[in-house]
């Protein structure tokens, strides 16, 4: 909430709806090892600090009230997976037609409104919310740990790519950014697109194997988004709204490992003719592979951090391969 409070500031986005869709998308959140909700805060994070790197424009927002600093959002540690057991596998089969809701209240006394039915939306029971045992969104005051300060020669490596860039652009496509690396795990059941390709699932079907999670992911971000308490989106106008919402979707579709080679092909013919950061396909190209850094930037985070994701990414795996044992799937 903290990270995106001043281009919500900036752009007149309502406090409460950004409360309201960020808690929104952390329940619909799994449980996982690995794609869990503090791995969408951890990926919010890394995107963040990409941003203030290159966004020159962020030197505006800061005047608009500050980030927050160090002192303000104490660093909250990651505790180690849990011991190996199998996660909960998705249901698809029962429709959304609850229209209970429920409210998280977030340090500070404000309640964020937690909706479980995103309305009638078939078989698309992903999008409900699911169990958790902490409320991030709601925790205002905290952020991820791993966030190392700076040193003068990385910092000078920055404003070189940052010049290189010319980067200062429209603020709200930083908030589509910062939204798409929120957003861009949701749902996630702890399973790899092939696996829903090989098992044929109801989510491999509705997507026609193309990007199953990262479609998925979208989809649940932007039914949350049709629940007017949680509209982040309402402040623009019709046609900026549509301009955001392709650069989230580009965004986030750029997470598929099937697509990596497509994505770093394009950013380096773009990097080779020099950038034109203020055309809106370049803009994606780099909004995109900053998203698709960010997802793995634990690689490059302190060494204790990275052994934690590495090991929860591991349980992932080796719970999918024991799965696809017991359904004669390939390995």
């Amino acid at each position: 909430y903290w990270l995106l409070r001043p281009w919500a500031d900036k752009l007149g986005v309502s406090h409460d709806k950004l409360s309201n869709f960020l808690s929104n998308i952390e329940v619909r959140y799994r449980q996982n090892f690995y794609h869990n909700a503090i791995h969408g805060a951890d990926v919010l994070n890394s995107t963040y600090y990409f941003l203030r790197q290159f966004d020159r424009s962020c030197d505006l927002l800061n005047q608009n009230g500050g980030f927050p600093t160090a002192a303000s959002c104490p660093a909250t540690p990651l505790n180690p997976p849990p011991p190996h057991t199998s996660p909960a596998v998705m249901q698809l089969n029962s429709p959304l037609t609850s229209s209970t809701t429920a409210s998280a209240t977030a340090s500070g006394g404000s309640a964020a409104t937690v909706t479980t039915s995103l309305g009638d939306v078939g078989s698309l029971d992903i999008c409900r919310p699911q169990p958790s045992t902490a409320c991030l969104a709601a925790r205002r005051s905290r952020t991820i740990a791993g966030a190392s300060p700076i040193d003068e020669k990385s910092r000078e490596r920055e404003q070189v790519c940052g010049a290189a860039l010319d980067w200062n652009v429209d603020p709200a496509y930083g908030f589509a950014i910062l939204i798409a690396a929120a957003i861009h795990d949701v749902g996630h059941n702890g399973r790899t697109n092939n696996y829903h390709k090989n098992a044929n699932t109801m989510q491999a079907l509705l997507f026609n194997d193309k990007c199953v999670h990262e479609n998925l992911h979208c989809c649940i971000a932007f039914m949350v988004m049709r629940l007017r308490p949680s509209n982040i989106l309402s402040a623009f106008p019709v046609e900026k709204q549509v301009v955001l919402r392709q650069i989230i979707i580009e965004a986030v579709l750029d997470t598929d490992i099937e697509r990596h080679f497509l994505t770093t092909t394009t950013f380096k013919n773009s990097m080779a003719r020099g950038w034109k950061v203020h055309e809106l396909s370049d803009l994606r190209t780099v909004l995109g592979m900053m998203l698709r850094a960010a997802d793995i930037a634990h690689a490059a985070k302190p060494l204790a951090l990275h052994k934690q994701w590495t090991a929860r990414v591991i349980e992932e795996f080796y719970n999918q391969g024991d799965k696809e044992k017991s359904l004669g799937l390939p390995v």
